[in-house]
């Protein structure tokens, strides 16, 4: 997670490329090394190649952040 990032739950979405949702987690996220991290293992076995964008949403936010995946 980017530096200052809180501690707590996030949630994460895999979406399409239309912005459908596949598949959503929340997990939980602390410091480690004076770093916000979270293990988060996903089974995406179903999914087919192709583009999508991993979308993170902080503990007591209402944005999503975007992230493009390859």
């Amino acid at each position: 997670m980017p530096i200052g990032s809180p501690n707590g739950k996030y949630k994460l979405r895999i979406l399409d490329n239309s912005g459908i949702s596949l598949l959503a987690v929340e997990r939980t996220a602390s410091k480690v090394n004076g770093l916000t991290s979270f293990r988060s293992p996903l089974d995406t076995s179903n999914l087919p190649p192709g583009d999508y964008r991993l979308s993170i949403q902080e503990p007591g936010f209402e944005e999503w952040t975007i992230i493009r995946l390859k």
